[in-house]
């Protein structure tokens, strides 16, 4: 348990996620399925910071579920599968 509650607390530590808001920004990265976008989180910036580090701290943040979005991908029509091949 020391080894999960120390992981924890470098985690919630308010730099840590002050230097990962910033690599998020640096790429320009989308909004979460939450709906906030980079810049509406930014205009809060420390509260919002000091907020997640609370909920990773205590236990309490929850994340949201991923966003899902289709990928595209090339036919398959006319390729034989591993199993076609072996039968």
């Amino acid at each position: 348990m020391t080894f999960m509650k120390n992981f924890l607390d470098q985690l919630a530590a308010l730099p840590n996620l002050d230097s990962a808001f910033a690599r998020v920004q640096l790429k320009a990265g989308c909004r979460g399925s939450d709906g906030i976008t980079v810049p509406h989180f930014a205009a809060n910036l420390p509260a919002n910071l000091r907020d997640l580090s609370h909920g990773l701290a205590s236990g309490e943040y929850h994340p949201y579920p991923l966003m899902r979005f289709a990928v595209p991908k090339r036919s398959t029509v006319g390729r034989l599968t591993v199993r076609q091949l072996n039968s």
